[in-house]
């Protein structure tokens, strides 16, 4: 298998393992351009429209919003922003951290193992539940996040945590990573292929790359977008819950990697899982039915979280 027929292939992926489905693979503006493609915006490419944003559609199949084009961040990640039971919750801090542990350990194990050293920054590390978990099991682990409240908290935990954006890495790092973690941090950001056109320069040959974004092919999406439709937009709650306006962009399978390409990154595995209902609400109502789609999502192919691991492209 080539890589460009891996990367075309992206949608149905193998049987699901331990809740995670993977494929490995053989190898503020004047105006807005699409990070994957380059496109321009075009007027007429609207998919969604909600109270103070629309959601647009490029041609190429990436979802981006009204703010992505203005080049702002859709909301606060102020202490407010960390009650969500994923942060603030003990069993669901732990169900969330364990669940990014089984994509990082999969990804390692079966795609795209360091040349070596144990050295890893978690990039958007939030309140730095991943870096615990790093560095409990053997990670030299950092982490560096934009928001102050949470990386009080991670610091609050013994956490080597600092305040800064991507930008701020290669000026505070005195030797490389290995490893460089990303989760759920590019659909927030307001220049994906500047971050990852950043990470790239600053990071050794042999690093490894692994980062995990949300998809727009998902059943729940799907799901929720034929409600809004068919009320006429009186259903909006669970097409907002998708779409908020923090998520800037929103991807699919080959368009993730076709972004990565551009920037310089070559996909080694990549796969779609979802994030245990645990790590979503305490209710366990409301659990057992997100556990349920969840399911049908892995069944069918159709997950809302998109992963992948890279390395460098080497030149030709």
């Amino acid at each position: 298998m080539t890589a460009s027929s891996a990367v075309d292939r992206l949608g149905p992926f193998p049987a699901a393992r331990n809740g995670i489905r993977m494929t490995v693979m053989t190898e503020g503006r004047s105006a807005w351009n699409c990070p994957v493609c380059g496109t321009p915006h075009r007027p007429g490419s609207t998919d969604l429209k909600f109270p103070g944003f629309d959601i647009y559609r490029c041609p190429c199949g990436l979802g981006y919003s009204g703010l992505a084009m203005a080049g702002e961040r859709g909301q606060s990640y102020n202490a407010a922003y960390y009650q969500h039971v994923r942060y603030a919750d003990k069993a669901g801090r732990d169900a969330y951290a364990g669940h990014l542990a089984g994509i990082f350990d999969g990804c390692l194990k079966e795609c795209a193992p360091p040349t070596g050293g144990r050295r890893l920054i978690d990039v958007g590390c939030a309140t730095g539940d991943f870096v615990g978990w790093a560095r409990d099991h053997g990670w030299e682990a950092s982490g560096i996040d934009a928001s102050p409240e949470a990386v009080e908290t991670a610091r609050g935990r013994g956490l080597a945590v600092t305040v800064g954006n991507i930008e701020d890495i290669g000026d505070s790092v005195d030797r490389p990573y290995d490893v460089i973690t990303m989760w759920d941090v590019l659909e927030h950001l307001p220049d994906p292929a500047g971050a990852l056109s950043t990470l790239r320069r600053i990071s050794k040959p042999g690093v490894v790359l692994v980062l995990k974004t949300v998809s727009r092919t998902s059943i729940i999406e799907a799901m929720a977008r034929l409600a809004y439709r068919g009320s006429l937009g009186v259903i909006s709650a669970p097409l907002r819950r998708i779409y908020v306006p923090g998520h800037l962009y929103c991807f699919t399978g080959p368009v993730l990697h076709r972004l990565l390409a551009r920037c310089g990154w070559a996909v080694g595995c990549a796969g779609q899982t979802d994030t245990p209902s645990r790590a979503l609400t305490g209710f366990p109502p409301l659990g057992a039915a997100l556990g349920l789609a969840a399911r049908i999502q892995r069944t069918t192919g159709r997950c809302y979280e998109l992963f992948a691991a890279c390395h460098p492209k080497t030149e030709s």
